[in-house]
């Protein structure tokens, strides 16, 4: 059984790798879901939506609930798009279609993450036996910290933060991180989606009875299909 973390990024996805019988932690970068070595048996946590809501279901019950838990730190979450304005060409026809249907606006920064986000729908409706979870690693890091993490993850002091978070669990990335660093532009991945896939490979490796996801008690089947998983170790 190997526990992997996956974080979007410009080459397309930063993957980070724990194998069972290991507190090592591996890095590769994959263009494609579909390009990842998966196996049946994996435990994996990604860092981008599984679900995108119709509607009438938006906003998603877990993207408010992660926000509450985040406090200073909620807007790190953003909310999820009504499905349909996602479907349209460009981003002024999604924005007017979602004003239009939700009375708010979408940001570009979303916007621009759907092509992932529909990549994420087509993986799993052709490899449904795959163990893929929706997490965010804020609120996977709020959880080992036993606080959100309040150093901005794009500085040196949140990289350092996190590192640091990551070793006191046992997971010394220094390493692996800087042989990344080495192997990877950083126009093709940043340090904190490496930081990032890290901290949920660790999640995904952590004691079942440290997982938990958002919602706790989800309104409907819709809301109860969409869920933010996270660890607390306390």
């Amino acid at each position: 059984m190997r526990c992997v973390g996956i974080d979007g990024c410009k080459y397309g996805w930063a993957v980070a790798w724990i194998t069972s019988d290991s507190s090592n932690v591996g890095f590769e970068l994959y263009t494609t879901l579909k390009n990842i070595p998966f196996q049946k048996t994996d435990i994996i946590w990604i860092d981008m939506p599984i679900g995108m809501p119709p509607v009438y279901a938006y906003p998603r019950q877990a993207d408010t609930e992660a926000r509450k838990l985040l406090g200073r730190r909620g807007a790190t979450v953003f909310s999820v798009p009504a499905r349909p304005a996602l479907e349209h060409s460009t981003y002024s026809e999604a924005n007017a279609a979602h004003k239009q249907l939700t009375d708010r606006g979408m940001s570009k920064q979303v916007w621009h993450l759907a092509p992932k986000m529909f990549e994420v729908e087509q993986f799993l409706s052709v490899y449904p036996e795959i163990n893929l979870w929706e997490a965010h690693p804020e609120l996977v890091g709020a959880g080992l910290n036993d606080a959100p993490l309040m150093k901005r993850k794009k500085k040196i002091e949140g990289k350092t933060e996190r590192m640091e978070l990551l070793r006191d669990y046992g997971y010394d990335i220094t390493s692996s991180f800087e042989d990344a660093r080495r192997k990877y532009l950083k126009k093709e991945v940043a340090d904190d989606d490496l930081i990032d896939a890290a901290l949920l490979a660790v999640a995904a490796d952590s004691p079942e009875c440290w997982k938990h996801s958002v919602p706790e008690n989800p309104a409907n089947e819709i809301q109860a299909a969409m869920r933010i998983h996270y660890v607390k170790s306390f």
